[in-house]
């Protein structure tokens, strides 16, 4: 995103504020079209929007080229006065670009929908980034299956439902409500993210992968597709599609002496994985985990009454 790469001359920046001084835009909507019209903005040359802290009233729809940032998000105090859009967010990229186009906003709380959608009539791919932003509504982005759209977050706050479609989608140190990825997505969340519900809709190829983080609700992926929860914690996992977790843990009460199954909601991609068997409860005896598969395994034990915590490692 140029504006952390390469900064911005003064005569490319537009200034926007509640109390306007000359030259000064009243509104973020105004700045952004003074841009496109007088400064021709292009992937070399962007322009920035520097937004005073307030609340804004108004709908915003985003440019290519052009980047929307607060100025609180450069001031480093938590004292500032927050920079709000009360009102909707949304990206459109113009038909025929031939290079590839972005835009962005820093540092913004907005109170509507977040909107991106991408056209079949773009030849290249585009990229919309987010970052130090809290949205409290529902945030969809749309990308091409024919290219490789990219949305990036980092500290981003969400606090409706995201849906993301066809999108090579990254999201780091951010914290989200239900999250849903479709299309021939391709998702990765790093950087100890925090979401609740995650699907992977059916009839698409989508596959996403969280490094470290939290997943607080269930982790859904249907037939198609793959999620990779490496390093992170997920509460609850379901879908007929690959979930593939560092661990699987859970506790056994033995119904008989003997062999009792433990079946994985939702199994491993094989049975390439190592059971630990600890007693939490009962007369001191040893069990032993057995059958493994790719869909659970088997603990031998010696008395109804023990009970056993267990943990499944993969390699």
């Amino acid at each position: 995103m140029p504006l952390f790469e390469q900064g911005f001359p003064p005569e490319r920046v537009v200034v926007v504020s509640k109390a306007p001084r000359a030259g000064q835009f009243l509104t973020i909507q105004a700045a952004i079209d003074f841009a496109v019209a007088t400064l021709s903005p292009t992937a070399t040359n962007p322009v920035l929007v520097l937004v005073a802290p307030g609340t804004y009233v108004e709908n915003v729809l985003m440019n290519t080229d052009v980047y929307v940032a607060s100025m609180a998000a450069f001031i480093g105090t938590s004292s500032v006065t927050p920079t709000i859009l009360s009102g909707t967010l949304g990206w459109i990229p113009p038909a025929g670009a031939a290079v590839a186009i972005q835009t962005g906003i820093v540092g913004f709380r907005v109170t509507g929908a977040v909107t991106l959608t991408m056209t079949t009539s773009i030849s290249t791919f585009a990229t919309f980034a987010a970052i130090l932003c809290r949205f409290n509504s529902t945030l969809t982005a749309t990308g091409r299956t024919s290219a490789t759209d990219i949305f990036s977050a980092y500290l981003m706050d969400v606090g409706g439902a995201g849906t993301y479609n066809s999108y090579l989608a990254t999201f780091r140190c951010c914290f989200m409500g239900a999250l849903t990825f479709g299309g021939n997505t391709n998702a990765t969340l790093s950087g100890a993210c925090l979401t609740t519900n995650v699907t992977m809709t059916a009839a698409s190829t989508a596959v996403a992968t969280m490094n470290s983080g939290r997943a607080t609700g269930t982790v859904t992926a249907n037939a198609g597709t793959t999620f990779n929860g490496l390093g992170a914690k997920i509460n609850a996992v379901a879908g007929a599609g690959g979930v593939n977790r560092d661990y699987i843990r859970g506790l056994l009460n033995p119904s008989v002496v003997g062999a009792n199954a433990i079946v994985f909601g939702t199994p491993f991609m094989d049975a390439n994985y190592r059971v630990c068997v600890t007693q939490r409860a009962g007369v001191a005896a040893v069990a032993m985990a057995n059958g493994e598969a790719a869909g659970g395994f088997n603990i031998a034990c010696l008395g109804v009454g023990d009970q056993y915590d267990w943990i499944a490692i993969h390699d």
